[in-house]
């Protein structure tokens, strides 16, 4: 008998993972050394202010710059992270 995967439920990463650490966002790969990629930047603004971590992603640059907002490798956590993207809790 062939068995197919389906989806029965969607949640949020907060709701499936409560432990996580706040102020965060979770990316692909190994930690960075410094500034994040501008497509991580980028990405890590938008999952800031989706979120609800920041108001506009001037705030949202600015809060990853300074590292209120931490950016943490997903895998670290158990999240699979697609290539440039970022995860928000929310």
């Amino acid at each position: 008998m062939k068995r197919r995967a389906r989806l029965i439920r969607l949640v949020r990463l907060d709701e499936a993972l409560p432990q996580l650490p706040a102020l965060t966002l979770f990316h692909a790969g190994p930690p960075y050394r410094g500034a994040p990629p501008a497509a991580v930047a980028a990405a890590a603004a938008q999952a800031a202010v989706i979120g609800g971590l920041a108001g506009d992603t001037t705030e949202a640059h600015e809060m990853v710059a300074t590292q209120r907002i931490a950016l943490r490798p997903a895998q670290d956590f158990g999240i699979a992270a697609p290539l440039a993207q970022v995860l928000a809790p929310s």
